[in-house]
């Protein structure tokens, strides 16, 4: 296979990632020791990525504050609330906008601690959410990344059962109610 042009995607935890000049030859490290003595296509692609000129790598973060208003100012939308890579932070910037906007014609001297108060009952379980799913999909220990690769290994089959009982299993249907 020839990797001259290789496009990958990697994900693991560390804390070292820096942004700005000077940083390519430490993501280069990074990325190295992250992977050093993997398997398979692994040293044939650490290779590939010390000898590239286009090496990008990024932190994903959230950050989470105690409070998102203060006096005259507020914040809305990821700066407020950020969620995950994967959706929801449009549909929540929306509905805290709605939010503060019905607070702030109900009664703008308490709008904004209200919105914070309302907006929150959406916000925090979907942060929860998004903490346990980053820890499935990029495990720290090496029993999580092989429980994380057994589920993988196992979720067609899984899908396959479900498929196969509504199949087999009819779904009961509301009661018609005549009149």
């Amino acid at each position: 296979m020839d990797l001259s042009s290789c496009r990958s995607n990697c994900a693991s935890h560390s804390s070292r990632i820096s942004k700005g000049g000077g940083a390519f030859g430490e993501h280069k490290r990074i990325l190295a020791d992250a992977y050093a003595g993997g398997g398979w296509r692994v040293p044939e692609l650490l290779e590939q990525a010390r000898a590239a000129e286009d090496l990008w790598l990024d932190s994903v973060s959230q950050v989470r504050i105690e409070r998102w208003n203060n006096g005259r100012v507020a914040l809305l939308g990821d700066a407020a609330s950020s969620v995950s890579l994967f959706g929801d932070g449009s549909t929540l910037a929306m509905a805290g906008a709605h939010t503060l906007a019905d607070h702030l014609a109900a009664a703008p001297q308490t709008a904004f601690a209200r919105y914070e108060t309302q907006h929150r009952t959406l916000v925090d379980p979907r942060q929860a959410n998004i903490a346990m799913a980053a820890a499935l999909m990029v495990p720290a220990t090496r029993v999580g990344i092989a429980t994380r690769n057994l589920a993988s290994r196992l979720w067609p089959a899984a899908a396959t059962a479900g498929w196969l009982r509504n199949q087999v299993i009819p779904r009961r249907r509301p009661a018609q109610v005549t009149t």
